[in-house]
């Protein structure tokens, strides 16, 4: 192989190492950062998301922690408050009454409801309504929309949009707050004219609104933390939930889950630099190709012809037969019994001096011996 191709092909193999740990490390990078799950997600490490709140309650040893990643009709009503964070207030003046009674089913057993809404600067532009084309088609009574205050009492309304220097950049205030259109609800924030956080119960449970899921949030936390205000919304339930099907982090039985759960991440990454190297390994040749080498090889013989040629340069002819023998002593053990005169009748006939001389016709003698029934 010319030195030079030889170079090339180092220096392509040292890059392609390169690129691969570099890629490797900005994946891990990302997950550990956690950007590549929404905002205000639990698994989210960056400012916007809300792994400190999610880390900080399990470690304290009277809570029990957890994350969901079911869909609402699947997940079971537990005594337990369960976290919605980051929600969007666009369509939330009316649902399906799906919807609502999914929420409900989850206070069935006297647990905690916390729906948090995502911060926003302005609320949803006003659109003039299209005009309803009657279709024949049956609607299922379950999708149909219903009213969120003759739900559950309450409005979502917003204050007048802000700006920061005529930029409008991501929030970290909200201009949503409720209005509580029924006696049960309890402020938890804010003013009476506009609460932003505010209880009520709900069936066997506790229904909580939160305006403003920035305070749940990593930056929120680390820079302001107001202990009094998250106690407040968490309430007295030491079990605690925190949903991501919603933010859509959802599992589905894959492979990708059992690598989460059983913590097999930084295992499969392993095994995928080993696939690549061994790949690389099989794609440059770093010694000669063997299409260079083939030119220099001897034709050979059969392996029955190097065995007799082994056998002729290791045992004189003189003591062919009599190392046969001792061979075939010591495996006609476990075969078939030979009568002790045959065997004393092949002894002899080895210690004869025309045995040496002539060993084939000396085997002919043996075989026909042992051939002999007895």
């Amino acid at each position: 192989m010319p030195a030079n191709s030889r170079k090339s092909r180092i220096w392509l193999a040292v890059l392609s190492v390169a690129f691969l740990f570099g890629l490797i490390e900005l994946l891990l990078l990302r997950f550990e950062t956690g950007d590549i799950y929404p905002p205000y997600s639990t698994l989210r490490a960056d400012p916007m998301g809300s792994k400190i709140l999610f880390e900080s309650l399990a470690a304290l040893p009277a809570l029990r922690v957890q994350r969901n990643y079911e869909d609402l009709d699947k997940l079971k009503s537990p005594h337990a408050a369960l976290f919605f964070l980051g929600l969007s207030s666009a369509q939330w003046d009316s649902l399906p009454l799906r919807d609502f009674e999914n929420y409900e089913k989850l206070l069935a057993n006297g647990g905690r409801l916390i729906l948090a809404f995502a911060p926003v600067n302005e609320g949803p532009r006003s659109s003039t309504p299209e005009p309803k084309q009657e279709s024949t088609d049956r609607v299922d009574p379950k999708d149909k929309p219903v009213e969120t205050g003759d739900r559950w009492g309450v409005a979502f309304h917003f204050s007048k949009p802000w700006t920061i220097n005529g930029d409008r950049r991501t929030p970290r205030a909200t201009v949503l707050y409720f209005k509580l259109l029924d006696p049960s609800w309890k402020m938890l924030a804010g003013t009476e004219a506009k609460p932003t956080a505010a209880e009520r119960p709900l069936g066997k449970g506790t229904l909580v609104l939160v305006a403003d899921s920035y305070p749940l949030s990593n930056e929120s936390i680390a820079r302001q933390r107001n202990t009094p205000y998250l106690v407040r919304i968490t309430g007295q339930i030491s079990w605690l939930i925190f949903d991501e099907s919603h933010l859509g982090i959802r599992e589905t039985g894959s492979i990708g889950k059992l690598i989460r759960q059983y913590g097999l991440t930084g295992l499969f990454v392993g095994l995928l630099i080993v696939g690549l190297l061994y790949i690389w390994k099989n794609s440059v040749s770093f010694p000669p190709p063997a299409a260079t080498l083939q030119d220099r090889t001897l034709a050979g013989k059969e392996a029955s012809e190097g065995f007799v040629s082994l056998l002729r340069r290791s045992i004189p002819a003189s003591q062919l037969l009599t190392t046969c023998y001792a061979q075939w002593s010591k495996s006609v053990i476990h075969g078939r019994p030979i009568p002790e005169p045959r065997l004393k009748q092949i002894r002899g006939i080895l210690a004869e001096p025309d045995a040496r001389r002539n060993p084939l016709e000396t085997y002919r003698i043996i075989s026909r011996i042992l051939k002999e029934r007895s």
